[in-house]
């Protein structure tokens, strides 16, 4: 490895403390990917079949960036049902 490589390396390591890692976790990045690229939102149900995770699991991680204003949750009535859209 030569000095660029290793200074790039040491660049990357001390910078990725500076990444909120209540954000940065697979799930929550792709809850915010599936956000950005699903314009009309996404029910709760259809997030938990995409990433295969427990309710629990899931409503943490919509929790927390709800909190941190990376996401809103939505309400929305249809058919005389209550719906929630992310």
């Amino acid at each position: 490895m030569n000095s660029k490589q290793e200074n790039l390396i040491k660049n990357l390591i001390e910078n990725s403390k500076k990444i909120n890692s209540r954000v940065f976790n697979l799930n929550r990045y792709m809850i915010l990917a599936l956000t950005f690229y699903i314009k009309d939102g996404l029910q709760f149900r259809e997030l938990k079949a995409l990433l295969n995770v427990s309710d629990g699991k899931l409503q943490s991680d919509l929790d927390n960036l709800k909190e941190m204003g990376y996401i809103q949750k939505i309400k929305v009535d249809l058919d005389n049902k209550k719906l929630q859209y992310t």
